[in-house]
């Protein structure tokens, strides 16, 4: 169910995300949504009878996994947004399941077994299919964009590695909160130089999709990924989200008009054979 939810809830922020960034500068937008994460993460987690306070010893993990979780990956990927459409965006940062996979085997000693090597062809090539023909010539500003998004999948492959190699001791909520206020300074600090935006000419959409992306995704769609990296081995978990993507694409077409063909669907089809290649269990037969 957390999966599900997550799955609707980040493929609907690509395209709300993409409108908020035509009419916010990046950093200022970024800096809000943690703003708004720490306070209301800590109101949930303070109504719900939680200790907010961490264990010692365990300021700078926190502090890492909130620069490298939020700070990095929500900076870079508004920037990258700028530059590229919402569903290829999607599809560029989705790359982190295969840059964890690949940051598991040396740092946490996991095991790729044949199933999961499967899966993540299957759903890399899935996304792979949904760039476009020129994807090697599109441009410098383009290839920023696509850079930009790289560097966000990056950010996100290392947190994930790092919150699964620590493992914090802390409820998830609690620690999500605490990401957020050490990410904050980083995003303020970056929104400082920037110009505020001009209210006068924002539009309707633009407004009600920074609302979107700074609320819902922020709050229960880090718990919930955050929860999903506690309970499951990293590179199923990196790969269980690969149909969020798809997702994106979807929605950008639906909300932002961009292009849907036979390349997505067929994308479609390939992401989700590898979620049930890689979340389908025998049942063990009981005693």
């Amino acid at each position: 169910m957390v999966l599900v939810f997550l799955t609707i809830v980040w493929g609907l922020n690509w395209p709300a995300m993409k409108l908020a960034v035509e009419g916010f500068p990046p950093w200022q937008f970024r800096a809000f949504c943690a703003a708004f994460g720490t306070v209301a993460l800590f109101t949930i987690a303070h109504l719900n009878g939680r200790d907010v306070r961490p264990p010692p010893g365990l300021w700078w993990k926190l502090a890492l996994a909130g620069i490298l979780n939020v700070a990095g990956w929500q900076v870079f990927s508004a920037m990258s947004l700028q530059y590229i459409e919402s569903g290829r965006g999607a599809i560029v940062a989705y790359t982190m399941p295969l840059m964890t996979a690949l940051l598991s085997i040396p740092v946490l000693g996991e095991k790729i077994s044949p199933r999961v090597i499967a899966a993540l062809l299957l759903g890399t090539g899935g996304m792979a299919l949904l760039l476009p023909d020129d994807f090697l010539h599109r441009g410098d500003r383009q290839l920023l964009g696509i850079g930009l998004m790289l560097c966000a999948a990056f950010s996100w492959a290392l947190g994930t590695i790092q919150l699964k190699y620590i493992k914090l001791p802390m409820p998830t909520m609690v620690a999500t909160a605490w990401f957020f206020v050490f990410a904050f300074p980083v995003q303020l600090a970056g929104a400082m130089f920037e110009t505020p935006p001009d209210w006068s000419t924002l539009t309707w959409p633009v407004i009600l999709g920074a609302l979107y992306a700074s609320t819902i995704p922020v709050c229960f769609g880090y718990w919930a990924w955050f929860r999903l990296v506690e309970v499951l081995p990293v590179t199923i978990a990196s790969i269980a989200t690969l149909a969020t993507p798809v997702l994106g694409v979807l929605s950008g077409a639906l909300l932002l008009n961009e292009p849907v063909g036979w390349r997505e669907i067929v994308s479609l089809l390939l992401v989700l054979a590898s979620l049930v290649l890689v979340l389908y269990r025998k049942p063990v037969p009981k005693e």
